[in-house]
Formats: structure tokens, sequence, C-alpha cells
């Protein structure tokens, strides 16, 4: 799969690194190239704006710092709002504000692109592990559409296939070494 990745930064670094073990195909933007540049030793391929990496890739993933960053990701000029193409989503890691997940959503689904807010939980060396919780909130065709194409490696390990079914937990424990294990968490 042609996964984006915008933020590789503390957080952003271990999970996209995670998606490249997995076999994913990475294109990868942030303000830093110099921070991007191991990805792109192992074969990513960076992307100028935010806006190119929604263009070339099937779901994006973004770590970044504060709110206002995400909402300048997402819906600034060279936005992933320009770039994505309809139907796709992004899953924001980031430590987000209500107002802001909501005003990204609400723009979104104006043309019918769908963003999840996804926290994340287990620090940086959660992220570098792969020894990670990340909550998801936002349409679950979308997240169910997404989850087995990004948080399972090719053969389920022990602790997925343990797992499959769970009406609480969408596949994955935070043992599990997967590239994402993801936490559905309903309200």
């Amino acid at each position: 799969m042609r996964v984006g990745f915008i933020g590789v930064g503390m957080m952003g670094k271990g999970m996209a690194a995670n998606l490249q073990k997995a076999g994913h195909d990475l294109v990868v933007h942030d303000l830093s190239r110099a921070a991007a540049e191991p990805f792109l030793a192992k074969g990513a391929v960076w992307a100028n704006s935010p806006r190119e990496v929604g263009a070339q890739t099937e779901i994006v993933f973004t770590s970044l710092p504060v709110p206002a960053d995400v909402e300048q990701v997402a819906l600034g000029a060279n936005g992933l709002i320009e770039g994505m193409r309809p139907d796709t989503a992004f899953f924001d890691m980031s430590t987000n504000s209500v107002a802001t997940v909501r005003k990204i959503n609400a723009v979104f689904a104006e043309k019918n692109l769908y963003m999840l807010d996804s926290p994340v939980s287990g620090g940086v060396s959660g992220a570098a592990s792969g020894r990670m919780a990340i909550w998801v909130g936002g349409d679950e065709q979308i997240f169910n559409r997404h989850k087995a194409s990004t948080t399972r490696p090719t053969s389920p390990c022990a602790c997925c296939t343990r797992m499959s079914g769970s009406r609480s937990v969408s596949g994955a424990r935070s043992g599990c070494r997967c590239a994402l294990p993801i936490w559905l968490m309903r309200n």
C-alpha cells in the first residue's frame, strides 16, 4: 500500500519506520527534509507539500506538534484537502483539540474526504517498537476499510490471530509487534 506520512519527528519517525519495515511504500513530508532522509535512503519518496502527499497516496498519517499544525497541513494552502482523492482518509495521530478535529471533519466531509482523530499512547519508545495504542474516533466504516491494510503484517502474528473478532479491540493489543496496532475505543 502507498502510505503518506507527515511529521517524522520524535513520535512520527518510529511509526513511519514501522510502516516502511512492514513493506508499505512511503511518501513523506516534514518541515525538515533532513528528518526524512533515513526514510528516503530506504526507498521512501519525498513530497514537497501535504498536497503532494495526499495526491500520491491511498492513506495519510500525520504526527504533528500542535493543533494549529494539523489544521495547516489539512486545510491550509497546499494542504491535504487540495490533494487527496474523494473517499480517502487521513489519520491524525497528533495530540489535537476537539475544535480543530470538528472543523477539519466538517470541511473534509464537504469534499467526501475523511479525517480520523487517532491519538496515540506509548511514547517515543512505543512508536519505535510498534508497541503502542492508537485510539481512533471517526467514521467506523472508513476505519474498518483501512485497519487491515495498515495494522497487520501480511501473515498475522499470534497476537492478532488470537484477538481477531474482539468487539473492543481492532485486532491487536498494545503488546503486539505489528506495524501499528490500533485500539478502537467506542463512546
